[in-house]
């Protein structure tokens, strides 16, 4: 009787659950189609710079430092999206509708797990920014007006296992008749695929955090939605962009060849393995009556931890997840499954009175209020700054990986080779990071949404469960990704090393030929032998003759 008086008062989620609105509901569905159409074309888009572009960049300027631009291109693209995170924090601040809808009107407040904010804003004003950085693209020329001076330095660095032979024959590549060749050595080349494999791990982590991170902040440390964007965005922001600048200015800095670049990567993700132990720091989970505790002096139902006698036959339901935190300091899903008989405004506060399932004292006014309960756990000081430091050694490997693998592939196949990389890397990398995350982001969850009979989304995760399972998959992954590169280095066979001038000796021919057929013995040979401690050197031959100084000629010693 006084469940149905609670209803009638309208104060209880007891309505009707809106099942005959089915029918609307899923013909609003077909705009998902429209939602994946639109992330197909950006793809598309997007993905065409992250491969040509970055060959353009290394065809363009020096090997020592290619890794240092790649990395500086890395990090702005690591702005871009973190910029989007804490911009599309404030933008979950507005109301999805708020262009067509009077604020006023609006009962609930972003703190509301029932509040949509206004995702398209960013979509919006990314569009506009796309045509105006296209329109700069279309300026640039075939190359660089000092590509051919880098492209006089360059040395080869490809693994050798024949192909390079192969793909610098003449016409190699410019026929289709040559794909199934091409792609045949790329994939049979170790060190390549796997420094693939790594970058895969590496691209599942960061895109599984990317996605989620801001939804773990939210309910590991209590904030609201648009509070979790930025500071996830904060530390996306100074994090990878400051790793991958990092990451390219050491590879230059230290002249960083192929087994240097994978000794570095090793050296990253091991460090990871200490810092990733941060997701120990967790909050304990809220304390929600009939979820994380029991509702006091009350027995509970079979049905649902969330039913027990004191708010039976008020035909509560999880809907709509509408927190209230008791006087008792322990929160409720909704005031009907408080029992909650009476509600009243105190100023702006909104209160609930006369509350079955709360132990509530004889001198209260009031048994809860609304909105959940003050945080009782003040970690999220501790947990971004380590959580910063994992961050910045993650794309630190970026650039690093990125320049290693255009290294160890012979020149003729950079392209093509990038491409391959992109879509390894994303069909077991960054496409099922996502899904691997959200599967133990569910494992973790309490509470589903209950509507007409089916699961919606979850409302309350355990927090402990969830942080150990971030934790051990944060190791898990880390570990293999040292392994794989560690395996990279122990095959990559370099150029072999031997002394500059036995190797002009014994090729002299073959030099002269690469110069018009100059006469060796008219010939002045200057060899200029760089660092061969890791014998990944190839020698630069300079030819001069009687006419005058002659193209550098790059010559693999044998």
């Amino acid at each position: 009787m006084l469940c149905q008086m609670y209803v009638w008062l309208g104060v209880s989620n007891a309505t009707d659950n809106g099942c005959g609105d089915i029918e609307e509901s899923l013909a609003l569905q077909n705009y998902l189609y429209v939602f994946m159409l639109g992330q197909f074309l950006h793809g598309i888009g997007g993905t065409t710079l992250y491969s040509i572009g970055i060959v353009f960049i290394d065809e363009n300027v020096k090997t020592k430092v290619s890794a240092l631009y790649i990395g500086i291109m890395y990090a702005f693209s690591a702005v871009g999206p973190a910029l989007g995170y804490v911009a599309g924090g404030q933008f979950l601040n507005i109301y999805v509708d708020a262009a067509v809808t009077n604020s006023a009107d609006i009962s609930i407040t972003d703190e509301d797990p029932r509040w949509v904010g206004a995702w398209w804003l960013g979509f919006a004003i990314g569009c506009c920014g796309f045509v105006v950085v296209a329109a700069m693209l279309f300026c640039y020329g075939y190359e660089l007006p000092d590509a051919k001076e880098a492209k006089t330095e360059r040395y080869s660095q490809a693994h050798q296992d024949g192909s390079e032979d192969v793909a610098n024959r003449d016409g190699f590549g410019k026929s289709i008749k040559d794909l199934p060749l091409s792609t045949k050595l790329i994939l049979l080349n170790p060190t390549f695929m796997f420094i693939n494999l790594a970058g895969c791990t590496e691209g599942l982590i960061i895109s599984g955090f990317a996605t989620f991170m801001p939804k773990f902040i939210q309910n590991q440390f209590w904030q609201t939605a648009g509070m979790s964007a930025f500071y996830g965005g904060l530390v996306a922001v100074i994090g990878a962009a400051g790793g991958q600048a990092l990451g390219g200015f050491i590879a230059k800095r230290f002249n960083l060849k192929v087994k240097g670049m994978l000794k570095l990567s090793m050296g990253c993700c091991i460090a990871c393995v200490a810092f990733v132990l941060i997701f120990l720091a967790r909050c304990d989970s809220e304390k929600i009556g009939g979820i994380t505790v029991s509702y006091i002096n009350k027995t509970e139902i079979e049905e649902s931890a969330l039913i027990a006698d004191c708010n039976r036959g008020c035909n509560c339901t999880s809907e709509s997840y509408e927190p209230i935190c008791g006087i008792d300091g322990i929160a409720y899903f909704t005031p009907c499954h408080a029992g909650c008989l009476r509600s009243f405004r105190d100023g702006s506060t909104k209160r609930y009175a006369n509350c079955s399932c709360i132990d509530t004292p004889a001198e209260s006014p009031y048994s809860a209020t609304s909105g959940k309960c003050e945080p009782t756990c003040n970690l999220l000081a501790v947990f971004l700054p380590i959580f910063f430091i994992v961050v910045t050694l993650t794309f630190m490997v970026s650039p690093i990986g990125m320049s290693a693998s255009l290294r160890v592939i012979p020149d003729a196949q950079r392209s093509y080779s990038v491409g391959i990389k992109w879509v390894i890397m994303r069909f077991l990398g960054t496409v099922p990071g996502p899904i691997l995350f959200g599967a133990i982001f569910d494992i973790a969850c309490r509470q589903w949404q209950e509507k007409c009979d089916e699961r919606g989304s979850c409302w309350i995760y355990d927090n402990n469960s969830l942080s150990l399972n971030l934790l051990l998959l944060g190791l898990v992954i880390k570990i293999i990704s040292a392994i794989f590169f560690f395996v990279a280095y122990l095959l990559y066979k370099p150029p072999p090393v031997d002394a500059p001038i036995s190797l002009l000796d014994k090729r002299g021919k073959t030099i002269s030929e690469n110069v018009n057929n100059i006469n060796t013995t008219d010939t002045q040979i200057d060899a200029a032998q760089g660092n061969k401690s890791n014998g990944d050197i190839t020698d630069a031959i300079k030819v001069k003759t009687d006419q005058g100084e002659v193209n550098p000629v790059f010559v693999t010693t044998l």
